[in-house]
């Protein structure tokens, strides 16, 4: 059979089945690393959310006393981090994927883009956790305080568009990151810091309301707070985003996503052309 060679900037998608049959396949080996030779296995799924979410509500919310407005600090924390992980667990094994799946990229031309689509099975696994979390949380609540504190309805959309900002957002990153990860692995190093940095000034422990004002442009122009800030309140009804944060976030995004693709598909290319 003849098949037309690949354009030149063009990663290859190869039939839409087969490429989300390996994009679970990929996504299946990456939740498994959470847990592969360890004495308690898949219990370390939802433990290690579990853990996260209480220790930094003890910091945040009981030390230091972060304001939440008229809602429990850990509810707040709770609605924040189901996109902030959906998206951080995404952008990680997007980034890491050419990386950890070497072995099938040696002597083979298969295509890359199926490895970095499975990051998502991750980052839904660690946004549907969380989410499951603050279902329980506010179930108690409900019944303690009478309130259930999120809303499911119309404001939902909301939600809806802030996570698939962030999916967009996660991809991008693992386009741009996933070949220079591929061959310097220092580049992974950096990444991690940076993202734990880049958490901090994500609205997610906090509000940006609540940032003094010589501070605020930070929050605001950061591309990252108006899809956080979307879910927070289509689920919570806090305030929705400035103006000002979902034209830095689709600007940035729109601008960044040509620029990660034609870079992928270049080193793709290129890889396969060494084979």
């Amino acid at each position: 059979m003849v098949r037309e060679p690949p354009r030149r900037l063009t990663p290859r998608l190869g039939p839409t089945g087969t490429h989300f049959h390996l994009a679970a396949h990929f996504g299946a080996n990456y939740v498994k690393k959470y847990y592969h030779h360890t004495y308690l296995g898949l219990l370390w799924i939802p433990l290690l959310p579990v853990l996260d979410i209480l220790m930094r509500a003890l910091l945040f919310g009981g030390f230091l006393g972060v304001p939440s407005g008229d809602r429990p600090y850990l509810v707040f924390l709770l609605v924040g981090s189901i996109g902030w992980y959906f998206y951080d667990r995404t952008t990680l094994w997007s980034y890491r994927s050419l990386q950890f799946n070497r072995r099938d990229y040696r002597s083979v031309p298969v295509p890359w883009l199926p490895a970095v689509t499975g990051a998502v099975v991750p980052g839904a696994l660690q946004g549907i956790l969380y989410a499951l979390i603050a279902l329980v949380v506010c179930g108690y609540y409900r019944i303690t305080e009478g309130s259930f504190y999120v809303s499911i309805g119309s404001g939902s959309t909301y939600a809806i568009l802030g996570l698939l900002l962030l999916l967009l957002y996660a991809w991008t990153l693992g386009l741009l990151f996933a070949p220079l990860v591929r061959i310097i692995r220092d580049v992974r190093l950096v990444l991690r810091y940076v993202f734990a940095f880049w958490y901090m000034l994500t609205p997610i422990l906090y509000s940006v309301q609540t940032i003094p004002a010589r501070y605020q442009a930070i929050a605001v122009y950061n591309p990252l707070t108006a899809p956080v800030e979307f879910i927070r309140g289509g689920l919570l009804g806090t305030p929705l985003p400035t103006e000002r944060s979902v034209v830095t976030s689709v600007v940035v995004l729109a601008a960044l996503m040509p620029i990660a693709f034609l870079l992928f598909a270049r080193a793709e290319r290129a890889a396969h052309a060494r084979l």
